[in-house]
């Protein structure tokens, strides 16, 4: 929809493969409060070179019921469970492999568009 929903605040990094794991996605609040932070599997994202920014193709309804925290409250990454969890709320997998995102650039743009 070409919404500013948030700002990566944070990113994870996957210490094993030294990749980026997620990017902490921070929607709402003002002046810090009541903000909520998002965990957002890397590759969920695409760059967009010519807006320097990150794209979420996800709808808005998506987005409001994500699994989400509190800045002052963490969930314990740790746990086993939370990193599947997280990345098939956003991608339809379990699996935890961490990639680099996509770029996003005209001819991207024209062909999730069904334009050539």
């Amino acid at each position: 929809m070409n919404e500013v929903v948030g700002s990566i605040k944070e990113i994870m990094i996957d210490v094993p493969s030294g990749r980026v794991a997620y990017a902490m996605l921070s929607v709402g609040g003002f002046l810090g409060m009541g903000e909520r932070l998002f965990a957002i599997p890397w590759e969920s994202l695409v760059l967009d070179e010519d807006r320097k920014c990150f794209i979420l193709d996800v709808d808005k309804n998506r987005l409001e019921k994500a699994p989400g925290f509190d800045k002052s409250n963490w969930p314990d990454m740790a746990e086993t469970s939370w990193g599947p969890r997280v990345r098939k709320y956003w991608t339809g997998s379990g699996e935890h492999e961490a990639k680099a995102g996509r770029h996003y650039d005209g001819a991207t743009a024209a062909t999730a568009k069904g334009e050539i």
